[in-house]
């Protein structure tokens, strides 16, 4: 099926494909390991919002729907999953405890602008929002655009996001 995502992390290329399923390569292009629980039983998605690697214990993250987090070794075994309280569209991983999650555009008033960036704490389990949402401008029918939203990794512990529409770049 056709690729929506690649990443180069740690040495391997890592392709998700429309299918939901994660294909795990060496930088030479041989296939190692897949990664494709689809499904609605025990350790299963319905898809996949969004993947990162973890440069700090070389496990593949998922964040996933119904909403959690999904981790696997290298060779596509399951390792653990923790739910969240968060939908959204892409997520980064930051540092070893925290992610950073871009929720898109969610419904929200004038009086309550649901924010497009959340910065979760796993340990402690809450998280601080970041840029306002601005779909209740219009009367709320403004649309909800589909830019890709790109977090890319730094060489420290932070990330970086390109937000769409404004072509913004945040340091996370």
């Amino acid at each position: 099926q056709d690729a929506v995502d690649v990443k180069y992390e740690l040495g391997h290329i890592f392709v998700r494909d429309r299918g939901h399923r994660i294909f795990i390569f060496d930088a030479n292009g041989k296939g190692l390991a897949k990664i494709d629980r689809k499904g609605q039983g025990a350790h299963e998605y319905v898809h996949i919002e969004s993947f990162d690697v973890s440069h700090i214990d070389s496990t593949v993250c998922l964040f996933v729907f119904p909403p959690r987090l999904m981790y696997f070794d290298m060779k596509g075994r399951f390792l653990k999953e923790r739910k969240m309280d968060v939908r959204g569209e892409d997520f980064a991983l930051v540092g070893q405890d925290k992610i950073a999650v871009f929720t898109d555009n969610l419904n929200s008033t004038v009086d309550h602008r649901a924010n497009q960036l959340e910065l979760w704490d796993l340990n402690a389990g809450n998280s601080m929002g970041f840029l306002p949402g601005y779909r209740w401008l219009a009367g709320g029918t403004m649309p909800s655009f589909q830019q890709r939203r790109v977090f890319t990794s730094t060489a420290g512990s932070e990330c970086l996001l390109v937000h769409p529409l404004s072509n913004n770049i945040y340091r996370i």
